[in-house]
């Protein structure tokens, strides 16, 4: 029969087989299993298998946890935010033959009527379009170069 080992006993035992030269291990301690080869204590070779089967369900689980936080930040997270802020509309002043856009992450958007009539409705229509371009002053060159075919054809 053997006796019962106390806590700090199993862990002075379990420290020393991590530390004997005799220790082999089978892959590491988060996927495979640990064995001592010179010892007749059954227990402690059980328990350290027990350990290394734990440890790779925790990994297993926060692997899955990681992708699935990944697929929620995705859908849902900062990056998603940032999108919809990006074109959501805080002010709008039109003062001809500007049109000036405060947006509600804090930059603003500016664009002026030239040789034509002022209209608040392009006038908006196109600072949204110069946002999601990017809110530099080439974004009509990306405008034209999509409507320069239909404007030949006319």
């Amino acid at each position: 029969m053997s006796k019962e080992m106390t806590a700090r006993e199993f862990m002075k035992t379990m420290e020393g087989l991590i530390n004997s030269p005799n220790q082999k291990l089978i892959g590491d301690m988060r996927g495979g299993y640990v064995y001592a080869a010179n010892t007749n204590k059954p227990e402690l070779m059980y328990a350290a298998t027990e350990i290394s089967k734990a440890n790779r369900r925790a990994t297993e689980a926060e692997n899955r946890l990681d992708a699935f936080k990944y697929a929620v930040n995705d859908v849902f997270g900062t990056a998603e935010l940032h999108r919809k802020m990006a074109l959501e509309i805080k002010k709008v002043i039109f003062n001809n033959p500007a049109t000036i856009v405060f947006w509600a992450d804090g930059t603003k958007t500016v664009v002026k009527a030239k040789n034509e009539d002022f209209d608040p409705e392009k006038g908006l229509a196109m600072a949204i379009a110069k946002k999601a371009l990017g809110n530099k002053g080439s974004y009509f060159n990306k405008i034209k170069r999509w409507t320069n075919d239909y404007n030949e054809e006319s």
